[in-house]
């Protein structure tokens, strides 16, 4: 089970009782808790197993599908134990597609300059792309600089620290950075929360 982690937000497709979004509190080696996200108007789960249940969950790859069986034997009807009885299937691979999203951004060049702060226009879990600098700090975000950023997804975890260099400019004067070197972690923490605003967008009519 080494593609979740606590915290996590999955969907879960029961055929008596429908689709429901959920997350991740514990995960096992043979099997993961998911607290589901009821409403007033939600079909109470009647039975304590079900079969042939479906998790739909993202990882660094894209969008994976799981089949499994599912135990309401945890914490009462809004906590299930899913156990899957089949491999993952990746059903829509992602790459490191460009998500629109505003985030601050950290932007230091060296050891003695203070860094820039400016926020992201878009991000990707290979680049981002970032607002003009003031005129003054410029220089910041010069064409075939070195740059490293820190980027803040979250105010309660650490920020995403990479390094890159800026590659392009474009005509709205932001400036295109690659990444040069991300930790792996930091880059998985990313595209997972890139996917998890791009399924909010979705949710919300936005995309």
């Amino acid at each position: 089970m080494n593609h979740f982690h606590s915290g996590q937000h999955v969907r879960l497709t029961v055929a008596e009782l429908g689709s429901i979004s959920g997350q991740v509190i514990e995960v096992a080696d043979q099997n993961l808790v998911v607290s589901l996200f009821l409403n007033e108007t939600r079909v109470v789960p009647d039975k304590i197993e079900y079969g042939d249940v479906v998790l739909e969950y993202t990882a660094v790859r894209g969008l994976y599908r799981r089949r499994g069986d599912g135990r309401f034997d945890v914490g009462g009807v809004d906590t299930m134990r899913f156990l899957p009885v089949a491999d993952a299937e990746l059903i829509q691979r992602r790459g490191f597609a460009r998500v629109d999203v505003e985030v601050p951004v950290s932007v230091s060049i060296d050891d003695v300059s203070p860094p820039l702060l400016v926020d992201s226009l878009d991000l990707s879990g290979s680049g981002a792309r970032l607002q003009p600098a003031p005129p003054a700090e410029d220089h910041y975000l010069d064409l075939g600089r070195m740059v490293w950023l820190e980027i803040s997804i979250s105010g309660a975890d650490e920020p995403i620290q990479a390094r890159g260099t800026v590659l392009r400019e474009l005509e709205d004067g932001s400036k295109g950075v690659h990444f040069d070197y991300i930790p792996e972690h930091h880059r998985d923490r990313l595209v997972r929360f890139l996917f998890e605003h791009q399924r909010l967008m979705r949710q919300a009519g936005k995309v």
